[in-house]
């Protein structure tokens, strides 16, 4: 439902705000379930709001940084521009996997890897303040 939603908003008041505050949610998601990894188990108190906000984020990235990338394209270039930015995204999964089953085997494996999509997230957010403004219409 958040990507929906954020697709439609995106497109019509900019990627900026809403992949900012997507990355923030992606690493306040992680920093919950980096908060409960002590914890005795408890879905409603560390699980439950962990995968809500986590969610909430990855709704807000996803949708929109393909918004992002493929909205200032001319349509000459759109099949080109719509490839590149699949490879790197998948490229960026591939790492993003390999580098979680690398702290999988480390002696604090969740640590590490909630560590890993929390300074994703804040980096995500960061990298997104240089995404282009959106275009004020002309006025004739």
């Amino acid at each position: 439902p958040v990507a929906i939603l954020a697709g439609k908003l995106g497109s019509r008041s900019g990627h900026r705000p809403l992949v900012i505050a997507g990355g923030l949610a992606t690493a306040a998601g992680a920093a919950l379930l980096f908060r409960g990894i002590d914890a005795a188990p408890d879905f409603v108190g560390i699980w439950l709001p962990a995968a809500i906000t986590f969610g909430i984020g990855v709704g807000l990235v996803f949708p929109t940084l393909n918004g992002a990338a493929m909205g200032t394209l001319p349509s000459t270039r759109f099949a080109v521009g719509s490839a590149i930015h699949q490879a790197i995204r998948q490229l960026g999964s591939v790492f993003g996997v390999a580098l979680a089953i690398v702290l999988s085997t480390t002696a604090h494996p969740f640590e590490g890897i909630f560590g890993l999509v929390l300074g994703a997230g804040l980096a995500t957010s960061l990298v997104a303040t240089f995404l282009p403004r959106p275009r004020q219409p002309t006025s004739n």
